[in-house]
Protein backbone atom coordinates (compact mmCIF):
# COMPACT_ATOMS: atom_id res chain seq x y z
CA UNK A 1 0.00 0.00 0.00
CA UNK A 2 1.48 3.37 -0.97
CA UNK A 3 2.09 5.93 1.75
CA UNK A 4 -0.56 8.69 1.83
CA UNK A 5 1.80 11.26 0.28
CA UNK A 6 2.44 8.84 -2.60
CA UNK A 7 -1.26 8.49 -3.43
CA UNK A 8 -2.99 10.61 -6.04
CA UNK A 9 -4.44 13.66 -4.26
CA UNK A 10 -8.03 12.63 -4.96
CA UNK A 11 -7.48 9.32 -3.10
CA UNK A 12 -6.08 10.90 0.07
CA UNK A 13 -8.27 10.92 3.13
CA UNK A 14 -8.74 14.34 4.70
CA UNK A 15 -8.79 13.36 8.35
CA UNK A 16 -10.10 16.74 9.55
CA UNK A 17 -13.13 16.29 7.28
CA UNK A 18 -13.60 12.70 8.42
CA UNK A 19 -13.50 13.73 12.08
CA UNK A 20 -15.93 16.55 11.38
CA UNK A 21 -18.31 14.08 9.69
CA UNK A 22 -18.12 12.03 12.89
CA UNK A 23 -18.74 15.07 15.13
CA UNK A 24 -15.17 14.80 16.46
CA UNK A 25 -16.11 11.45 18.02
CA UNK A 26 -13.37 8.89 17.34
CA UNK A 27 -15.62 5.98 18.31
CA UNK A 28 -18.20 7.14 15.78
CA UNK A 29 -15.47 7.55 13.16
CA UNK A 30 -14.44 3.94 13.78
CA UNK A 31 -18.07 2.84 13.27
CA UNK A 32 -18.40 4.87 10.06
CA UNK A 33 -15.12 3.44 8.81
CA UNK A 34 -16.08 -0.13 9.62
CA UNK A 35 -19.46 0.33 7.93
CA UNK A 36 -17.81 1.67 4.78
CA UNK A 37 -15.24 -1.11 4.70
CA UNK A 38 -17.92 -3.77 5.15
CA UNK A 39 -19.81 -2.44 2.10
CA UNK A 40 -17.03 -1.14 -0.14
CA UNK A 41 -16.11 -4.29 -2.06
CA UNK A 42 -19.75 -5.20 -2.65
CA UNK A 43 -20.63 -1.70 -3.83
CA UNK A 44 -17.69 -1.70 -6.22
CA UNK A 45 -18.76 -5.06 -7.62
CA UNK A 46 -22.38 -3.90 -7.85
CA UNK A 47 -21.37 -0.77 -9.75
CA UNK A 48 -19.17 -2.69 -12.17
CA UNK A 49 -21.82 -5.31 -12.85
CA UNK A 50 -24.71 -2.87 -13.14
CA UNK A 51 -22.83 -0.60 -15.55
CA UNK A 52 -21.97 -3.57 -17.77
CA UNK A 53 -25.53 -4.91 -17.62
CA UNK A 54 -27.15 -1.51 -18.14
CA UNK A 55 -29.01 -1.63 -14.82
CA UNK A 56 -29.58 2.08 -14.21
CA UNK A 57 -31.22 1.84 -10.78
CA UNK A 58 -28.54 -0.46 -9.35
CA UNK A 59 -25.71 1.64 -10.82
CA UNK A 60 -27.23 4.84 -9.45
CA UNK A 61 -27.63 3.31 -5.99
CA UNK A 62 -24.07 2.00 -5.84
CA UNK A 63 -22.54 5.22 -7.19
CA UNK A 64 -24.60 7.31 -4.78
CA UNK A 65 -23.66 5.24 -1.76
CA UNK A 66 -19.97 5.25 -2.66
CA UNK A 67 -20.09 9.01 -3.28
CA UNK A 68 -21.63 9.74 0.11
CA UNK A 69 -19.22 7.48 1.95
CA UNK A 70 -16.17 8.86 0.16
CA UNK A 71 -17.34 12.41 0.80
CA UNK A 72 -17.45 11.61 4.54
CA UNK A 73 -13.72 10.96 4.37
CA UNK A 74 -13.01 14.14 2.43
CA UNK A 75 -11.68 12.39 -0.65
CA UNK A 76 -11.65 14.08 -4.03
CA UNK A 77 -12.76 10.85 -5.65
CA UNK A 78 -16.25 11.63 -4.30
CA UNK A 79 -16.63 14.27 -7.01
CA UNK A 80 -15.95 11.68 -9.72
CA UNK A 81 -18.49 9.39 -8.10
CA UNK A 82 -21.00 12.25 -8.24
CA UNK A 83 -20.27 12.63 -11.96
CA UNK A 84 -20.85 8.91 -12.46
CA UNK A 85 -24.09 9.03 -10.47
CA UNK A 86 -25.44 12.03 -12.40
CA UNK A 87 -24.44 10.59 -15.77
CA UNK A 88 -26.08 7.25 -15.01
CA UNK A 89 -29.27 9.01 -13.88
CA UNK A 90 -29.24 10.80 -17.23
CA UNK A 91 -28.98 7.48 -19.06
CA UNK A 92 -25.31 7.84 -20.00
CA UNK A 93 -24.13 4.54 -18.62
CA UNK A 94 -21.77 3.19 -21.25
CA UNK A 95 -19.47 6.26 -21.22
CA UNK A 96 -19.12 5.84 -17.44
CA UNK A 97 -17.62 2.35 -17.70
CA UNK A 98 -14.07 3.60 -18.44
CA UNK A 99 -14.48 6.42 -15.90
CA UNK A 100 -15.37 3.85 -13.24
CA UNK A 101 -12.50 1.60 -14.34
CA UNK A 102 -10.12 4.54 -13.78
CA UNK A 103 -11.56 5.56 -10.43
CA UNK A 104 -12.08 2.12 -8.85
CA UNK A 105 -8.37 1.74 -7.95
CA UNK A 106 -8.60 5.06 -6.11
CA UNK A 107 -11.53 3.73 -4.08
CA UNK A 108 -9.37 0.69 -3.25
CA UNK A 109 -6.61 3.04 -2.05
CA UNK A 110 -9.07 4.89 0.19
CA UNK A 111 -10.23 1.59 1.67
CA UNK A 112 -6.61 0.57 2.23
CA UNK A 113 -5.87 3.77 4.13
CA UNK A 114 -8.91 3.16 6.31
CA UNK A 115 -7.90 -0.44 7.01
CA UNK A 116 -4.41 0.74 7.95
CA UNK A 117 -5.91 3.35 10.28
CA UNK A 118 -8.09 0.81 12.09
Amino acid sequence: MPRPHELPPEARIQWATARQAAAQDDDLLVEITEAFLSECDGLCSDLTRSLLEGNMSEATRAAHTLKCNLRSFGTGVASTMQRIEQSVKSGLMEPMIPVWQDVQPLVVHVAGQLRDWL
